[in-house]
């Protein structure tokens, strides 16, 4: 890791409530004595996750760029091994949250302000010969004001020198390209392909296949016609249908840079301030949840033990993300370097009450074991 910073955060941060999982650890939301907010990821060291977290502090510290998360400060925390990555709070939570926990259907201004963020962090990874390998909504986080900003650079990475590409299949099953899943050598236009999947998961509320089990899913992508705007597709302007045929493209080859995205019709004249309303509505929200949970913890039983959940135990399955990771580089493989996936219950409905109830029993199993 190189010299670590050895100071205590506990006296410079109050750690407050969780705020999710990122690829590489937890993030809680985070308070200075100066009132300050601020969200900080506490990822476990290990042999495995050195390379990770080296490069996660590497590719925050090199993006000068607006649309990423800020890096503010890093600290290693001896007692308990930890790196904290200390960055920017987007009150706002991700586009992810936005849909599923507040119900919300963007409208095409909407989608296009947020797709023209993420386009832009994109081409700046490009432009420094690095891809980011796991664009999708729950990686997009909203600021204060309804900026948006790119997040999650664990799974990022840099391009072989001279033939600008990767090998390793790594990425987020519905939202990755199919030369990707086929562990073909790809590049730059990898990210173009998931920036097209997520224009759909921001219209339609998911991304394509969604009911589609991962494992399966990476069988099929490959082998069926690309994904289009299916649900609804009078409601979208013909600018916006020509966009997501662009970006999909089965051919590498044929899918424009993110520098010639930028000058298709469909990002042009984005409203800034359009999410800016959604944001009170997701504070409001997770609070709401936030207070729910408090007060399930104060009830009091009659032998002095937490009342006995009566509905069926959770499977592991059931507790994970659809926002998976696949992966057979160094640090995220198992033993025999396979591909991994870590998978939620595809045939749970996806709906704003199963996702409330599953963020609970997540919230739940943290507090019982936070290293699980």
């Amino acid at each position: 890791m190189g010299d670590r910073d050895t100071a205590e955060p506990r006296s410079q941060y109050e750690i407050g409530e969780l705020l999710g999982r990122g690829s590489s650890g937890l993030v809680y939301r985070a308070v200075t004595p100066d009132g300050l907010e601020v969200a900080i990821k506490k990822i476990p060291l290990c042999k495995d996750s050195m390379v990770t977290i080296q490069n996660e502090i590497d590719m925050m510290k090199s993006a000068e760029c607006p649309y990423f998360v800020g890096l503010i400060d890093e600290f290693y925390v001896e007692e308990e091994d930890e790196m904290w990555i200390v960055q920017e709070f987007c009150p706002g939570g991700s586009l992810a949250d936005v849909m599923e926990f507040c119900s919300v259907s963007f409208t095409e201004a909407q989608v296009r302000w947020a797709i023209n963020c993420i386009v832009h962090a994109v081409d700046y990874l490009h432009s420094k010969s690095r891809i980011h390998r796991d664009v999708k909504a729950a990686n997009t986080l909203l600021t204060k004001d309804g900026g948006v900003r790119l997040t999650d650079l664990g799974v990022a990475a840099l391009l072989d020198e001279k033939t600008q590409s990767r090998q390793t299949a790594i990425g987020s099953p519905y939202w990755m390209a199919p030369e990707v899943i086929q562990k073909s050598m790809y590049g730059k236009k990898a990210d173009i392909w998931s920036i097209g999947i997520t224009a759909i998961e921001l219209a339609e509320g998911a991304p394509p296949m969604k009911d589609v089990h991962p494992f399966r899913a990476l069988f099929v992508i490959p082998s069926q016609p690309p994904p289009t705007l299916s649900i609804n597709p009078a409601n979208w302007s013909n600018a916006f249908h020509d966009f997501v045929k662009c970006c999909l493209q089965k051919d590498p080859a044929l899918r424009p840079s993110a520098e010639d995205l930028l000058k298709h019709e469909f990002l042009q004249n984005p409203q800034k301030d359009c999410l800016a309303l959604l944001v009170d509505q997701v504070i409001a929200k997770m609070e709401e949840i936030r207070q729910s949970l408090e007060a399930e913890a104060a009830k009091p039983s009659s032998e002095g033990n937490p009342p006995p959940d009566s509905s069926p135990e959770p499977s592991d399955d059931d507790e994970e993300d659809t926002n998976s990771i696949v992966d057979n580089e160094a640090g995220c493989s198992d033993s025999e370097g396979s591909l991994v996936v870590r998978t939620f219950n595809a045939d749970t409905p996806r709906t704003t009450s199963s996702r409330e109830d599953a963020y609970k029993r997540f919230v739940e199993k943290l507090k019982q074991n936070p290293n699980s």
